[in-house]
């Protein structure tokens, strides 16, 4: 099991919404870093888009932290690699709030509105969720900056959550 050993404390504000395994691998110089990643599985949404999840570690013999574990989010954009680290301690939060938007747009679904959205944002950025015109309900994630939109965000919500239940299984 990736198990979140020790935290990792960047001082200062822009640091301070990154997630810790983030932090770790930018500001962590001198010193041996090894880091693992997982595939997990990947999402098929419409138009040939592709949103791929990995556990990934990031451990060193000679640091203040053992073990750090993340899931990293990612998709290709315009020829690059975009995505968004979560921490461990982030999984609980995102799965109950990806839990209730799912239940949310099937209740919704159907019904005439004039506008309704509904996002969950972990702490480095990834941010899933849907919005409602009419009866136009579409799917949203946002990866480093790249917003992807989709039709089944009833079936893309348990697919994700099955690939959380996947990473805390490694």
């Amino acid at each position: 099991t990736l198990a979140l050993i020790s935290a990792l404390c960047i001082s200062g504000d822009s640091a301070a919404e990154l997630p810790v395994f983030e932090q770790a691998l930018q500001n962590v110089n001198s010193t041996v870093m090894v880091q693992e990643s997982f595939k997990l599985g990947q999402l098929t949404l419409p138009g040939q888009q592709f949103v791929y999840v990995e556990a990934v570690s990031l451990s060193s013999p000679f640091y203040q932290f053992q073990r750090l574990g993340a899931l990293y989010v990612w998709t290709i954009a315009e020829n690059e690699k975009r995505g968004e680290y979560v921490d461990l301690d982030e999984f609980p939060k995102l799965r109950s709030g990806l839990e209730y938007i799912g239940s949310k747009s099937i209740e919704l679904s159907g019904k005439i509105l004039d506008h309704t959205s509904m996002t969950y944002r972990t702490r480095g950025g990834l941010s899933i969720g849907f919005w409602q015109d009419g009866k136009l309900q579409k799917g949203v994630i946002v990866l480093d900056g790249v917003q992807l939109q989709f039709e089944a965000i009833t079936e893309f919500i348990p697919e994700f959550v099955a690939l959380l239940d996947k990473a805390d299984a490694v």
